[in-house]
């Protein structure tokens, strides 16, 4: 671990710099340098799993160490004096974030490419400094890159990760933990059409649980970021609204993505619209597994009785007791399009 005069020096320069009151703890809470007033304890958890955000006038960060993730580190800043709005302390946080990362991880001798591009990711802002990193550890700057997000159960994390190195031999290819559930994998000789072969494989070879989400090639290192954060949201609204899928891409995520941003106020009120009653309790499984059958084979009866292996007549039956529940008939396409779309919807109502 770093040394507590390095990590007091770095401190002591971001109160300057920020003109906020600092600290940095452990990932366990430990305070290491800085104010001692500075409550972490009922919100470390937090930190823990959602690595960067503010809260009343306090920014919280997670450093990764990206050898050793127990001595993952935790930066706060505290606006005393009321400066800053949140939006700007989120800025300030960040940037103070990934230089604070940036310098501990070279501090302590492991800042490789797996460090830079975490930074890019996750961090900082593009400097001189950036580029200059970026040629000492021979990385082009303007080559293509492709951002692949991987995601599944903790105890897999590490299945995940060999597997993922085993396919991935190539030294242009780089692979970074993000989280306790999710691996990044960005490469420059990666097709698209290469991502359903690793999906075969992780589900044949290594059975491991997982979905897959990307977007689209970065022309250059500038553009990576941008790349990344519309990867995540892929991941975000696919595990939302289609989990049954095990890959996302963000230019096909269809209707998802326009529900996705839908205030909660709107999809509920849509939901009232079709039931007094609580939604989820509305239809029973069966019938959720007729209408979605039957939005899948495009209204079709026929195509939807086969294969259920239910009788035409059952299926009518089935559907008869859908338009008695919800006032929707699924057999007319505005009212399947209703119906659908409150399924997405309530998948996605906190």
């Amino acid at each position: 671990m770093i040394s507590r005069q390095v990590l007091y020096k770095v401190n002591e320069q971001i109160g300057q710099d920020t003109k906020l009151t600092s600290c940095i703890l452990s990932i366990k809470g430990v305070l290491l340098v800085g104010e001692k007033g500075i409550d972490i304890k009922s919100i470390i958890k937090d930190v823990v799993d959602r690595d960067v955000f503010v809260e009343g006038n306090c920014f919280y960060g997670k450093i990764i160490d990206t050898v050793n993730n127990a001595n993952d580190l935790i930066l706060v800043l505290k606006d005393e004096n009321k400066i800053y709005n949140e939006d700007t302390l989120f800025v300030i946080g960040k940037m103070a974030l990934g230089q604070l990362s940036i310098l501990i991880n070279s501090k302590k001798g492991n800042f490789d490419k797996s460090s830079f591009y975490l930074q890019i990711l996750k961090d900082t802002e593009l400097d001189e400094n950036t580029y200059k990193i970026a040629k000492n550890l021979h990385i082009k700057t303007d080559e293509k890159r492709l951002v692949i997000l991987f995601e599944t159960k903790e105890a897999e994390s590490e299945m995940l990760k060999s597997a993922l190195k085993d396919y991935f031999s190539s030294t242009s290819t780089v692979i970074l933990r993000l989280s306790k559930n999710r691996l990044v994998v960005i490469g420059k000789d990666i097709s698209e059409g290469e991502i359903k072969i690793v999906a075969n494989m992780l589900e044949a070879e290594a059975m491991i649980s997982f979905h897959i989400a990307y977007y689209k090639y970065a022309d250059n290192i500038e553009d990576l970021k941008a790349v990344y954060e519309k990867t995540v949201l892929a991941m975000e609204i696919g595990t939302t609204f289609y989990k049954e899928r095990r890959i996302f891409s963000y230019n096909k995520m269809g209707i998802g993505k326009l529900l996705y941003n839908i205030p909660d106020r709107i999809n509920k009120e849509f939901l009232t619209e079709i039931s007094s009653e609580k939604f989820a309790d509305l239809l029973d499984e069966e019938e959720v597994r007729v209408a979605n059958s039957f939005f899948k084979n495009n209204l079709n009866v026929s195509e939807s009785a086969r294969e259920l292996y239910m009788h035409r007549n059952t299926l009518t039956h089935r559907i008869e007791k859908i338009l008695q529940k919800t006032n929707l008939d699924i057999r007319k396409f505005d009212d399947a399009c209703t119906l659908k779309i409150a399924f997405l919807i309530a998948k996605n109502v906190r």
